[in-house]
């Protein structure tokens, strides 16, 4: 469409107008859409800011460590699988309705809410988010708008009751939140008080693990029915064995 302007303006007012459709204003204004993905990009630099009318942007899988210096009119952006670890957008772009940052080195999102304060969608998967309060209250500015989050592959998942502090903060009635790690919210239980949302809640995760047998590691021969302990390993270890190959 650009190409095709330019030569119709060149056929019809000659080379002053063609440099005034080939300048860097203009050019700078005309793209909507802009996908820059594996390109190994470091940095966003200032100049970006000149792309006044630029809506969508797809900055996937390079290498940026930070959020800054984006178009103000931008309603969509893409940062899927870089090592962003912060967000140091100054200007709040207030168009912005979608955000993606999953697989990347986040392990906070307080800084969401003041440089997207409209966002509908938002993808923080596969982060390192590890505290509920980085939703609950963190969040909590975006609950008038945030329709969508996704938060899944992030330690804080693991947390017991993790799903409903979430509701609690972000879903009806306090927010609009509808769907949560793909899943609808309004299919679960009804939002209430969250023994998660405790200050004392999230504070670790309970893992059981049984060792069938370890290797490599004399037991002294003072302890009661070692040797008992150790045969009953080695055949459910042989058990387990055997019944996977079968598998």
């Amino acid at each position: 469409e650009l190409l095709r302007e330019v030569e119709a303006e060149r056929s019809r007012a000659g080379g002053a107008a063609l440099h005034k459709f080939t300048s860097r204003a203009f050019l700078y204004g005309r793209f909507a859409t802009l996908k820059l993905v594996n390109m190994r990009l470091s940095t966003i630099d200032e100049r970006s800011r000149s792309l006044r009318g630029l809506r969508e942007l797809n900055v996937s899988g390079n290498r940026l460590r930070s959020l800054a210096n984006l178009p103000a009119e931008l309603e969509s952006l893409q940062a899927f699988g870089n090592h962003i670890s912060e967000i140091r957008q100054e200007a709040p772009l207030s168009a912005c309705v979608h955000l993606g940052l999953g697989y990347n080195d986040l392990a906070s999102c307080r800084g969401v809410p003041a440089a997207f304060p409209a966002l509908a969608s938002l993808d923080l998967s596969w982060n390192r988010i590890e505290s509920l309060d980085d939703v609950t209250l963190a969040l909590a500015p975006l609950a008038g708008s945030l329709r969508r989050l996704e938060l899944h592959g992030n330690p804080l998942c693991l947390l017991p009751g993790y799903r409903r502090a979430v509701r609690s903060a972000l879903a009806p009635p306090a927010g609009v939140l509808a769907l949560l790690d793909g899943l609808p919210v309004q299919a679960e239980a009804s939002p209430g008080p969250s023994p998660a949302s405790s200050p004392r809640a999230g504070s670790g995760v309970a893992i059981s693990v049984r060792v069938l047998a370890v290797e490599g590691v004399p037991l002294p021969a003072d302890v009661p029915g070692w040797r008992e302990a150790r045969e009953e390993a080695e055949a459910e270890a042989a058990a387990a064995a055997a019944q996977a190959s079968k598998a």
